[in-house]
């Protein structure tokens, strides 16, 4: 069913590429956008006008959507929701591939040129980026980010907040712990620790490089 009034919150690049993709699955009949820097109100956001500061979270719309790239800020946003009875939208990208037998939770963004495969499994408020691939059986955690051409082998683990960047490849099995950090083309042979920063071919953590 189509939504009445879908709130983006954030008005950055980010919000940019999934207000194109709102507007492309034709799933709201009005969309408003929302931020939190007072300096941005009626400033010019592709065919919208910004509205801000966002002001009382429950003084807004039913349906929301966290338009924020970055996924700490975007964890914090959705911290603030909570109690303000409001409902995620999921946002998929008409041109992404998913399967119907993979599972997308409540405020994840899926875009252009992204394919989910059989038993994959993406929660809230995550970021499967242009391109990106999530071979089956992965699990991608809470507002982690799967960066653009970034690709996933099959059974591999993300987990909440990591973000594996641009270009990286993670090999079949492997587990990226929570607010871990794959830096863009990376090669992931091995599994990274909870709150580590990798990169290079291998990936190797950060102080060992």
């Amino acid at each position: 069913m189509r939504i009445d009034h879908l709130v983006l919150l954030g008005a950055g690049g980010h919000a940019k590429v999934v207000y194109d993709a709102i507007v492309a699955a034709k799933l709201a009949a009005r969309v408003s956008v929302r931020d939190d820097d007072s300096a941005l109100h009626g400033v010019t956001f592709l065919d919208l006008r910004i509205e801000a500061p966002t002001g009382a979270l429950a003084d807004l719309p039913l349906h929301v959507h966290i338009g924020i790239g970055n996924n700490a800020n975007r964890a914090a946003l959705l911290a603030r929701l909570a109690g303000a009875a409001k409902r995620l939208v999921t946002v998929l990208h008409p041109a992404a591939m998913v399967s119907p037998r993979a599972q997308v939770g409540a405020g994840a963004f899926v875009a252009a040129g992204a394919l989910i495969a059989p038993g994959a499994s993406v929660a809230e408020c995550a970021i499967i980026n242009h391109c990106a691939v999530v071979d089956h059986d992965c699990t991608v955690g809470r507002h982690a980010h799967v960066a653009p051409n970034a690709t996933l082998g099959g059974g591999v683990k993300v987990g909440e907040g990591a973000l594996v960047g641009a270009s990286a490849v993670v090999l079949p099995g492997i587990s990226v712990g929570t607010w871990a950090v794959v830096g863009a083309g990376a090669v992931v042979t091995r599994s990274v620790a909870n709150g580590e920063t990798v990169y290079g071919v291998p990936a190797k953590r950060k102080r060992d490089a």
